[in-house]
């Protein structure tokens, strides 16, 4: 147990105490949001317990850090990070490579033809867009999982694209 602690301090039942000894203060945020300080174990990085502001070992001495085993789980968060946004930078690359071969030249003409032209969402304006409702076949399409959009149809069914284009 922590010295000069036999049991948690009133509102902390849900302190669960590992069997490791060594624990080091650590300044984190609480479920509800609220930044505040804990000891952590070094080894499991459990048995968390709150500590109020008048806890000696509370004190402003006291280094803000993480906990290793926070560091860890965030050091890995950016490299899942960075690998995803390798895949989605090789995705696009190859994405805009297909648009300009000529089976998608192929795909859209045929596309654009079944629909007269006429945008599939209002049925009044010239569609200027082909759109994939899905990417499941991306590259192989079934000419049902292209739809041909206006502009202003298009909007809606991309809304996060095109407010980032026009503000």
């Amino acid at each position: 147990m922590i010295a000069g602690r036999s049991s948690p301090p009133e509102g902390l039942e849900t302190y669960v105490p590992c069997a490791h000894v060594s624990r080091t203060p650590v300044f984190s945020n609480a479920s509800n949001g609220v930044r505040m300080w804990r000891l952590q174990c070094d080894q499991c990085g459990g048995g968390m317990l709150g500590l109020k502001k008048t806890d000696p070992l509370c004190a402003k001495a006291i280094p803000k850090r993480e906990h290793p085993v926070e560091l860890q789980w965030r050091e890995r968060e950016a490299e899942l990070a960075r690998k995803r946004q390798v895949e989605q930078d090789e995705w696009w690359g190859r994405s805009r490579a297909y648009l300009k071969s000529p089976e998608w030249i192929k795909r859209r003409r045929l596309v654009i033809e079944r629909e007269n032209g006429l945008c599939e969402g209002c049925r009044l304006q010239p569609g200027a867009h082909v759109h994939h409702k899905t990417y499941a076949r991306f590259g192989q399409e079934l000419l049902i999982d292209l739809a041909l959009l206006c502009e202003d149809c298009h909007a809606i069914v991309h809304p996060h694209r095109f407010q980032e284009r026009h503000r």
